[in-house]
């Protein structure tokens, strides 16, 4: 049984691609190569030159030809995710296997100069989706000119805190004392809503103000369910309240030395049942080297109160070869039935990323997991397993 849910945890998770360590290692944010603010879902017409040719290797054949862009038509973009995932079960005596992981399809249009129409489409398996992730996501981009704030309206994810594209990254999940923990805000989340983003610009400083507010239904986030003080199982938040999300990120390029890059952030993101707030921030040498941290405290009346702090560095050895390593720690207050609990994790991976050829990415990497709970009602749960992860892109 251990086996199945591992590998079902795995298995739903299918987020998109966002690395926001390359914001420091190239000075480019995250909007800047991707259609929308957060990262990404669909890369631009920068996002795909950007990272087209990027390879290990380079046989003539392909590079010789490989598309010019992303699009194929008049206005249109179009991209595609693709992951298999090589993993071992938590049972000593499990057996390796491999299975897919991602499947994801984008489209922008940009109908007028003023409005771009962009959707997602990412596969997973219904009966073993996590609470809150949907298959469908999209929204409607409309911005008069670049000095004008963007409006986007549609069915997509708020901007929460650092948008990873690791799903077991503790600044969105609960600790549980158990193979996985629960996410409160899910691969591939999203509500319907609006948010408006504003970039105030200093060229003369090299920096970027990002202000960024909205306002989202909760129907997505009330498939997440806990255990409150009587012991039920409930939804943290009710399906007909609204969530608020404010945001503000400053980002320079080059402005503290000709070499380096930088971010600092914070975001707030609250409805009536659940509050979580995020502080972010990273340094980059362009070309070399990143290092990021975020803090993250989440609430949600008396289901949890979790504190989680996140650090991750990435060395860029040549092109194409990066190499990760990020340590996080989780700790809080949780409902375990009648029960009220104190969960622990800590989690270290260490990986890279080897870009093997054009669009194909090999991805290995060696996780060590610890969980502790106080007072004890489940078993103590620790792993260390090594993954990994063929990636294909367009």
């Amino acid at each position: 049984m251990k086996i199945v849910l591992f590998l079902i945890s795995f298995l739903v998770a299918i987020p998109l691609l966002s690395l926001p360590q390359y914001q420091l290692l190239t000075g480019n944010r995250c909007g800047n190569c991707h259609v929308n603010h957060q990262g990404g879902g669909q890369r631009n017409e920068l996002g795909y030159y950007s990272m087209a040719d990027v390879s290990i290797l380079k046989p003539d054949f392909i590079m010789k030809n490989l598309p010019e862009s992303n699009s194929p038509f008049s206005n249109t973009m179009i991209g595609l995710d693709l992951r298999a995932q090589m993993a071992r079960g938590v049972a000593d005596d499990a057996e390796r296997r491999v299975f897919p992981m991602q499947f994801a399809a984008y489209a922008s249009h940009q109908a007028t100069d003023w409005l771009t129409l962009e959707g997602t489409f990412s596969f997973y398996n219904k009966e073993r989706r996590y609470p809150g992730q949907q298959m469908f996501f999209g929204s409607a981009l409309i911005q008069p000119n670049l000095s004008f704030p963007q409006l986007r309206v549609g069915y997509f994810q708020p901007s929460i805190g650092v948008r990873f594209d690791d799903h077991t990254n503790f600044a969105r999940l609960v600790p549980n004392n158990r193979v996985f923990n629960t996410p409160i805000i899910a691969p591939n989340y999203a509500e319907l809503g609006a948010e408006m983003t504003y970039d105030v610009v200093n060229y003369k400083a090299k920096g970027f103000v990002t202000l960024t507010g909205g306002a989202f239904s909760t129907r997505s986030l009330n498939d997440v369910t806990m255990f409150s003080e009587n012991g039920q199982l409930l939804p943290i938040v009710k399906n007909d309240d609204i969530s608020y999300i404010g945001r503000i990120q400053f980002s320079e390029n080059h402005l503290i030395t000709d070499i380096t890059n930088s971010t600092l952030g914070a975001s707030y993101f609250t409805n009536a049942g659940v509050t979580m707030t995020n502080v972010f921030g990273g340094v980059g040498v362009s070309d070399a080297f990143s290092l990021m941290a975020e803090y993250s405290m989440k609430e949600a009346n008396s289901f949890f109160s979790i504190q989680s702090t996140s650090i991750s560095a990435m060395y860029q050895a040549t092109e194409g070869v990066f190499f990760e390593l990020r340590a996080e720690e989780s700790s809080g207050t949780i409902q375990q039935g009648s029960e009220k609990v104190t969960n622990t994790n800590k989690q270290l991976v260490l990986g890279s990323q080897l870009f093997i050829l054009p669009g194909i990415v090999l991805r290995p990497e060696y996780r060590i997991l610890d969980t502790e709970q106080s007072p004890r009602l489940l078993e103590q749960y620790t792993s260390s397993r090594f993954f990994v992860q063929l990636y294909a892109f367009f």
